[in-house]
């Protein structure tokens, strides 16, 4: 553990928890540069640095062990008290840095980075990753899988199994034959390695749901910098040429749309209650007319002398 007591009469005191795998050692520099009046104390947590506190993985299946250490150490520091700490309660996946060669021949290195983190905090810590840079993500997706059918299913196999262990173990205790037992005792070992499969996969289902995984691959200004030949960007000109016509497509696509939903309904009403009623009066009057006009005068009939 470190600690620097505070000096002056206007004093704070600051508790700064370490990273997983990390310690207290490693932040010794804060103590140069943090403010005298700042008390700073830094506890190693259990399974870091020197502490003594248990930390066997088998049995840490929560955080909640390191929240009760954390809370024990607060209360017997000075107040008022500030929490301050590193990391987000996550922990690295796996790491990795290498080299590329761009189409100009510069060698730029690149890396990716894999963590998890818990669930609740994976929107903070995507815009805090992203924040580590000046620029906009090339690409980013957010992706989930529903295990929930699969999780039932291992619960009630798990269930099967162990009502099967018991069982077998009370089967194996009334057995008086030596193959009896040695039958029953290797169908007890099959049984009991697949209760452990199922335990660790439902004990994996629930660390997957607990935590959420984030892949970020780093990658150089260099290597995402357009071709260039004489200060002409064809790169970027096709990219423009691609934008309009998706533009034009989408304006096509709009008007079609407009036309199909707004358009030809409004038409089509106009052409039943408008059109056809005056084009039936229309004709109606002009039938009416060629009607008198066709009919003719008697002419007066002749007498003979």
């Amino acid at each position: 553990m470190l600690r620097r007591e505070p000096s002056g009469e206007e004093t704070v005191t600051v508790h700064f928890a370490h990273a997983t795998g990390f310690n207290a050692e490693t932040y010794s520099a804060l103590l140069a540069v943090v403010d005298p009046a700042i008390g700073l104390y830094l506890m190693d947590a259990r399974g870091h640095g020197r502490s003594r506190a248990s930390a066997d993985p088998r049995k840490l299946r929560s955080w909640r062990p390191y929240r009760k250490d954390l809370e024990a150490f607060a209360s017997t520091l000075p107040q008022p008290l500030v929490l301050a700490g590193h990391s987000m309660g996550g922990f690295v996946v796996s790491a990795n840095l290498y080299q590329r060669t761009t189409s100009d021949g510069i060698s730029v290195p690149e890396g990716t980075i894999v963590v998890r983190v818990p669930a609740e905090r994976l929107n903070e810590t995507i815009e805090m990753i992203k924040g580590q840079s000046d620029r906009e993500p090339l690409r980013e997706s957010i992706s989930s899988e529903d295990v929930t059918q699969d999780y039932v299913d291992l619960q009630s196999r798990l269930r099967n199994l162990e009502a099967a262990e018991e069982k077998l173990i009370a089967i194996m205790d009334e057995a008086s034959k030596t193959e009896d037992v040695l039958s029953v005792y290797n169908e007890l070992v099959r049984v009991q390695e697949e209760i452990e499969v199922i335990k660790g996969r439902i004990n994996y289902y629930e660390q997957s749901a607990r935590m959420s995984l984030i892949s970020t691959e780093l990658v150089a200004d260099e290597a995402v910098q357009p071709l260039t030949i004489g200060g002409w960007e064809p790169v970027g000109v096709a990219k423009d040429a691609v934008q309009a016509l998706i533009n034009a497509l989408k304006f096509l696509v709009n008007a079609g749309i407009w036309v199909l939903i707004f358009v030809l309904p409004v038409v089509l009403i106009l052409f039943v209650v408008v059109y056809l009623p005056v084009r039936w009066i229309v004709r109606k009057t002009r039938g009416r007319k060629d009607k008198s006009g066709n009919q003719q005068p008697e002419e007066p009939a002749c007498k003979e002398e």
